[in-house]
């Protein structure tokens, strides 16, 4: 499953969380016992600007289809909507399900550009999770 979860948006944060969770519950339920299921995600920092993000990314949509440019070189805001989680958010997701355990985990920092720092985002990681399907 990669860079598919912050696609699984709702009309809150709290519902895209329930949607990726839900995902990962079907994804898990297609694996025999002892399957493995890859989850890699993009992760950004802090969770409250992540939060800004989904909702002003929300109303441009509601303005026009196109992304917006910034500064004739940034133009990520605007569809698509996406809702990125932190990697502890990712992380207890997995844990709360039951039938399953989280073997590894890495996560691999990225560098941050400076448009993205002056939009408020200070840390970028790419993770991976794998997760075995526990024996019935």
């Amino acid at each position: 499953m990669a860079a598919v979860l912050h696609h699984l948006v709702g009309k809150t944060r709290r519902q895209s969380r329930d949607n990726a969770s839900l995902a990962v519950t079907h994804a898990l339920n297609l694996l025999k016992p002892g399957g493995h299921l890859i989850i890699i995600e993009p992760v950004f920092y802090p969770v409250f600007m992540m939060g800004v993000v989904f909702y002003v990314k929300r109303f441009v949509t509601k303005v026009t289809s196109n992304r917006i440019q910034i500064l004739g070189k940034w133009n990520n805001i605007g569809a698509p909507v996406v809702s990125y989680f932190t990697n502890e958010q990712l992380e207890d997701m997995i844990s709360g399900m039951t039938r399953c355990h989280l073997v590894d985990r890495g996560i691999k920092e990225k560098r941050i550009g400076t448009l993205m720092r002056l939009a408020g985002i200070r840390r970028r990681t790419d993770s991976t999770f794998i997760v075995r399907k526990c024996q019935d």
